[in-house]
């Protein structure tokens, strides 16, 4: 099962959550991943929540634009 490490790509702050650049979690997925899709959004959701306590959803930041996906 193919590991991907998705980024934080620039600061922001919304919602009361504050990230910044460079901020990652690592996550694993047997579906092909190009992007931040849908199918691995609630899995990257999760992992910013239990590593960080950041709720991404709610600071409209779960995508491509704030958000660098990568397979390691």
């Amino acid at each position: 099962m193919p590991i991907y490490k998705v980024t934080t790509k620039g600061s922001m702050y919304s919602g009361g959550y504050h990230i910044e650049p460079g901020m990652s979690v690592e996550i694993s997925s047997v579906f092909p991943v190009s992007g931040m899709g849908s199918l691995i959004a609630s899995q990257v959701q999760n992992a910013f929540l239990s590593k960080y306590g950041v709720d991404l959803k709610k600071m409209n930041c779960l995508n491509a634009g704030y958000l660098k996906v990568e397979r390691l």
